[in-house]
C-alpha cells in the first residue's frame, strides 16, 4: 500500500480494498500520474471522476478485481494514458451510443 509523490507528481497504490471505489475520491487528485488498484475486491462501476479528474493519468492498473458494468467511453478523456490493464474483471460489452 502506498500513497506517494513520484518525479511526476502524487501516485496511488493500495491493495487490501473491497466495496467500490467512492465516486468523488478523484475530484482533488488531477496531478495523478499513477494509480494501481490491482489485485484488490473491488466491484462496482469504474467511477466516471476517474476519467474526468485525472487528466494526467499515465499508469492505470485495475486488474484482478470485480469491476462490472462498461467500460466508460470517457476512458478516452486520458490523453496521457501510457499503460492500461482492466483484465480479469467482470466488464461487460462497452456502453451503448446514446
Amino acid at each position: 500500500m502506498g500513497l506517494g509523490h513520484g518525479p511526476l507528481g502524487p501516485a496511488i497504490n493500495l491493495t487490501l480494498l473491497t466495496e467500490e471505489i467512492p465516486k468523488n475520491i478523484f475530484f482533488h487528485l488531477p496531478d495523478l500520474w499513477w494509480l494501481d488498484l490491482s489485485y484488490n475486491w473491488l466491484s462496482g462501476k469504474l467511477p466516471i471522476s476517474l476519467f474526468n479528474y485525472c487528466n494526467q493519468l499515465k499508469i492505470l492498473y485495475l486488474f484482478d478485481n470485480s469491476f462490472g458494468g462498461s467500460i466508460p467511453r470517457v476512458i478516452a478523456n486520458l490523453t496521457q494514458l501510457k499503460e492500461i490493464f482492466l483484465c480479469d474483471n467482470q466488464f461487460q460489452d462497452t456502453e451503448k451510443k446514446q
